[in-house]
């Protein structure tokens, strides 16, 4: 997923297949989209990380793997959501995990104003590899968020990604 991002804000190649029949099953459930706009990364879901010695660098580990953001039931510890903040990973709290699964997409509209307006919850959505969209609810964005991504070069408003309840196995798209 990282070459992916890194080509399409290039402007080298086409983005895959797989990723043009996510926007499309969006468009088609009537979910507006810019993939234009929209940063392609991966993502994890554990239920509570960032418990253990190595913090930062599990952290640090996804986001050079080409992770832009962790989902979760709840974090460890500050330190960690800390830590995945300070990576440029958002850190999502999810209340019902079991509408993604490994494979699926998530695509968050307007994150970025979602954070900045520190708005109770938004949307987001799960993209099955059959094309069927499951929209769900997500909690706010934990408040140190609000800092990195109101900066000037943070995405301006989509996340988008497979999802996996195992590390380095999600793949996630971010604008």
């Amino acid at each position: 997923m990282r070459q992916i991002e890194r080509d399409r804000e290039a402007g080298k190649a086409a983005l895959p297949e797989e990723v043009l029949n996510v926007y499309a099953a969006l468009t088609k459930a009537g979910v507006k989209n810019d993939p234009a706009h929209t940063d392609i990364g991966s993502t994890i879901f554990a239920n509570m990380p960032g418990d253990g010695s190595a913090r930062e660098q599990a952290a640090s580990c996804q986001r050079v793997m080409g992770a832009s953001a962790n989902f979760a039931k709840q974090y460890a510890t500050k330190r960690y959501r800390s830590n995945c903040i300070n990576w440029g990973m958002t850190p999502f709290l999810v209340e019902n995990p079991e509408v993604f699964e490994l494979g699926d997409y998530i695509f968050v509209p307007g994150i970025r104003e979602a954070v900045l307006e520190n708005k109770a919850s938004f949307t987001a959505y799960a993209v099955k590899p059959d094309g069927t969209v499951t929209a769900f609810r997500s909690p706010p964005v934990p408040s140190p968020s609000r800092s990195v991504r109101s900066s000037p070069t943070a995405a301006s408003s989509t996340t988008i990604g497979t999802t996996s309840k195992q590390p380095f196995s999600q793949r996630m798209v971010q604008d």
